[in-house]
């Protein structure tokens, strides 16, 4: 096993604002591969063209998180098991900064949003870890009425979780 996959999730945002960024931050700082899943696969954009793998993430599935759970699913199912590292992320972060080089023996989340710091919108993990959340997601409980609700009681907290120790920016093309 070695180095480390970038998998840009779900609808394909801003990317001619973030595409420079996020190549220079992310893929050639981390000299990671990229993959897309999503319901845009077949989008022509920076993202698309440089990816290693466009994987086709059913955009009917059905809406409050279980979208974003089928997106995991496909990815799990698409992509090889020899990574040191799987970091799930979006296409509309602004990168302003380098991608730290985080300990692949930690499952590491964002630290942002109102669920005890932990957001869906990039997180590290190892390939077990990545097995954990994405091969089978449990049920979208619609009661805890969001996606980072969901994953914050799924996140099994312990000696090998962490919170990303950078902050992160969301842009919108309004």
């Amino acid at each position: 096993m070695g180095g480390t996959v970038v998998c840009v999730m779900g609808k394909l945002r801003c990317c001619d604002f973030t595409w420079a960024n996020f190549k220079r931050f992310v893929l050639d700082e981390l000299n990671a591969d990229l993959v897309t899943c999503g319901p845009d696969f077949d989008q022509k954009n920076d993202y698309t063209k440089n990816s290693i793998l466009n994987i086709n993430s059913n955009p009917f599935v059905e809406t409050n998180g279980e979208r974003i759970f089928e997106h995991r699913r496909m990815l799990f199912k698409s992509l090889p098991n020899t990574y040191d590292q799987y970091i799930l992320t979006r296409s509309d972060h602004m990168w302003y900064a380098p991608h730290p080089k985080l300990d692949p023996s930690y499952t590491w989340f964002m630290n942002s949003e109102f669920h005890f710091g932990i957001s869906d919108r990039h997180w590290v993990l190892d390939f077990d870890d990545f097995k954990q959340y994405c091969e089978d997601p449990p049920k979208y409980d619609p009661e805890l009425k969001s996606v980072e609700g969901n994953l914050v009681k799924q996140v099994k907290w312990g000696p090998k979780t962490a919170l990303f120790p950078f902050p992160m920016y969301l842009t919108d093309n309004m």
